[in-house]
């Protein structure tokens, strides 16, 4: 679950920073899906910049 967690903050990270890969994008969009509790921390996430 760890490994998970890092890999999905990395790819959240390149999301902010505009570098996510299309594949990282529907991965991203998945893992978002997944849990209303991912999509709220990906929201907390974004309204912070």
């Amino acid at each position: 679950m760890i490994k998970q967690d890092f890999y999905i903050a990395n790819i959240i990270a390149r999301h902010l920073s505009g570098e996510i890969t299309p594949e990282e994008s529907v991965q991203l969009e998945s893992w978002r899906k997944e849990d209303s509790a991912h999509e709220a921390l990906f929201q907390k996430i974004c309204s912070k910049e």
